[in-house]
């Protein structure tokens, strides 16, 4: 029977899965595309569309798109355990945090 890449995590010793866990964590502060996000988290496309609300194939679609709303790229990332923050950078001053879009919270299904 396959197992999920979760169930072989679970099944090593805990000082591999604490390596595993850092090793995604840096991996995920890195750049990735959703699905390789998803992937990294080892969380199906059905799961995230239950927590989305839409069907798998719709979790598909928004995974090859280049050009998304943000309230569904925010609900995307939240039905991953995350939490999306916008932030502008600039060469020449700090880093801004974007928090007009923070109470937006309606999906585009």
């Amino acid at each position: 029977m396959a197992r999920t890449l979760q169930q072989f995590i679970e099944s090593r010793p805990e000082p591999e899965q604490k390596a595993i866990q850092r090793h995604t964590r840096k991996a995920l502060r890195e750049e990735a595309t959703l699905r390789a996000l998803r992937d990294a988290l080892g969380t199906p496309q059905a799961e995230i569309a239950d927590r989305m609300g839409i069907q798998q194939s719709a979790v598909s679609k928004i995974e090859r798109r280049t050009d998304i709303f943000l309230s569904t790229l925010r609900s995307y990332i939240e039905a991953t355990g995350g939490e999306l923050e916008i932030v502008a950078r600039y060469s020449d001053r700090p880093a801004v945090r974007i928090t007009q879009f923070d109470d937006l919270r309606i999906v585009d299904k």
